[in-house]
């Protein structure tokens, strides 16, 4: 796992994502002459973003009005959520996943086929003898 370091952003990182949470797809091109630098001054400080983790993907986000569903996880306290986190981005249904306090332990949201399901029930179960992992999805 990458060591995620704290980095200084100034204002032209700061204006650099801004235009990529816009439209991830633009151009180092076309963001540099919008902030009056070169090309390769926007590639190295977008690099320097995504090696200390400020940046941790580029993704596409599709429109079309897919219902979605908010789904709240508890994991047994002897499990490392990271862990179950990290198994649940292999499902295919889910959009994002926050780590997060309080009752459950991780909020996940998933694309669902119709809003006709009634429940989701996401249930990790992590066998520390045989470090086997399950996820059972029901719906």
């Amino acid at each position: 796992m990458r060591r995620i370091e704290e980095m200084h952003k100034d204002k032209v990182d700061e204006s650099i994502l801004e235009f990529l949470r816009k439209d991830s797809r633009e151009s180092f091109v076309e963001i540099g002459k919008k902030l009056k630098l070169s090309e390769s001054a926007i590639r190295h400080r977008v690099k320097n973003m995504v090696g200390s983790g400020t940046i941790t993907k580029f993704t596409v986000e599709e429109g079309g009005g897919q219902p979605e569903a908010l789904v709240m996880v508890s994991a047994d306290s002897s499990i490392d959520t990271s862990k179950v986190s990290l198994k649940l981005t292999k499902l295919n249904a889910v959009k994002k996943i926050y780590e997060i306090t309080g009752q459950y332990d991780i909020c996940v949201i998933i694309i669902i086929a119709c809003m006709t399901i009634p429940t989701l029930v996401i249930t990790f179960q992590l066998d520390c003898t045989n470090a086997t992992d399950y996820i059972n999805t029901n719906l």
